[in-house]
């Protein structure tokens, strides 16, 4: 077994009253979305009449979770899961996979021997925004047999 390898506690900078702040999160401990409030709500940065995309906690909560991404990528074998919990090994094993996700923004993915060769918004080939397969069980099938071929 590979031994596993901590992740960093990460960091970025946000401007607080025209003073650069570091906003710190350790990925194995702490939930990124709860630190982004709590830090946002600390330094009285809430702004409520922001569309969701752009509040400081959400812009924050997205810079600190592509950190987490970009540490977890020199990690040989090891994904992220999510917020708060640890690395966990995953073998790279040869063949191939197609991972489905049927819900809002509902998307395929296609990987071989562990590299992602193309992922399919189904938004893009149904021209719906955030599209979500039907639930009745034969229409559900028909869509997932669309987007597959």
């Amino acid at each position: 077994l590979l031994a596993k390898a901590a992740v960093p506690v990460l960091h970025i900078n946000l401007t607080v009253d025209g003073v650069e702040t570091p906003l710190w999160w350790d990925p194995e401990k702490e939930d990124v979305a709860q630190v982004s409030r709590d830090f946002v709500r600390k330094h009285g940065m809430e702004n409520a009449d922001a569309s969701h995309d752009n509040r400081v906690e959400y812009q924050a909560e997205i810079r600190l979770r592509l950190l987490r991404a970009q540490a977890a990528a020199t990690l040989k074998g090891q994904l992220p899961l999510r917020s708060g919990v640890p690395l966990q090994e995953v073998p790279l094993n040869e063949g191939a996979v197609i991972a489905m996700y049927g819900n809002h923004d509902a998307n395929i993915a296609v990987s071989i021997n562990g590299r992602v060769q193309c992922i399919l918004e189904m938004e893009r080939l149904f021209g719906v925004r955030y599209f979500m397969p039907p639930r009745d069980e034969e229409a559900f099938r028909g869509t997932w047999l669309q987007a597959l071929t």
